[in-house]
Formats: C-alpha cells, structure tokens, sequence
C-alpha cells in the first residue's frame, strides 16, 4: 500500500507530492520478523525498504481504501 501512495501521490505520482509525504520513514503494517517491521523511506527522487525495531519513532499514514 505504502509503495502504491508513493507512485501515485507521493514523489513518485505524475501530479508530485500532492499527498505531502516528507521524506522520512514511514511504518508498515507488514511484521519482517518477531520484534520488527518493514519501514519505507519516502525519498523526494526514491522510494527504499529497511527493518525497524518495534519502538522506533517513525511517520504512519491511515490507508483507506485504494
């Protein structure tokens, strides 16, 4: 979900960033292992995956619908 918002509104949509993504990491939902998760950087020219450790302080976008 998060890749689809930055292709579409995010950095990397035709229209720009018109969702106001900042470039930082944002947090999925997806659990890469016990204790972690998959966290993804909203670059202004990239889009790139890492783990993170549960307690991290990063960005959350609320996805409704797509």
């Amino acid at each position: 979900e998060l890749q689809k918002m930055y292709n579409t509104i995010g950095n990397g949509g035709s229209e720009g960033n018109i969702g106001g993504f900042s470039s930082n990491l944002y947090w999925s939902s997806s659990q890469s292992y016990s204790g972690n998760a998959f966290a993804v950087y909203f670059g202004n020219n990239d889009m790139s995956y890492s783990y993170a450790e549960y307690g991290n302080s990063f960005r959350v976008r609320v996805i409704r619908a797509f």
